[in-house]
């Protein structure tokens, strides 16, 4: 079996579970679902976490390494208004997080907000305050910058 050396060693989010995860970063997953229609008037906002829905899996990151690719499953609601529900995924991996909204009362869209982006940095320093993250952190998006450009010039011509 050929092993992989992975680049998170000192903050490897396999070793937290997606509990811990999910209320690391509500702050931003609520900000975030605040950007839905939905939801853009409302005060207070439901979140239900559903640990029966997540998965884990192994990705590659946009610098070419692997990291786990967690999908935190959800339902946001809005308890003032009746059958007012979305259905959410926030994908989460070391260096940020999207949320992948659908279901009966929402089109399916992919939403990254800073405050989600934000929410996730902050969860990751505070949870592995000894590790490099913050230069990883810096390493990885200049090589994903990097990677992006080579690609749009090689496949658009720009």
């Amino acid at each position: 079996m050929i092993e992989i050396k992975r680049n998170d060693e000192q903050f490897n989010l396999d070793n937290i579970s997606n509990q811990d995860i999910f209320e690391g970063i509500k702050e931003g997953i609520t900000h975030t679902a605040k950007t839905l229609k939905n939801f853009e008037s409302s005060k207070d906002i439901n979140i239900e976490f559903e640990e029966e829905n997540c998965s884990r899996k192994q990705a590659y990151g946009a610098d070419g390494n692997i990291y786990p690719n967690i999908h935190l499953a959800a339902t946001l609601s809005d308890p003032n208004v009746n059958f007012s529900y979305v259905n959410a995924i926030v994908v989460v991996t070391p260096f940020g997080g999207k949320m992948v909204v659908y279901g009966q009362n929402a089109q399916l869209q992919t939403i990254e907000t800073e405050e989600l982006q934000n929410s996730v940095q902050t969860f990751m320093q505070s949870t592995f305050p000894d590790s490099d993250y913050n230069k990883k952190l810096q390493d990885y998006q200049k090589i994903s910058q990097i990677k992006t450009r080579i690609y749009d010039e090689m496949v658009f011509g720009k």
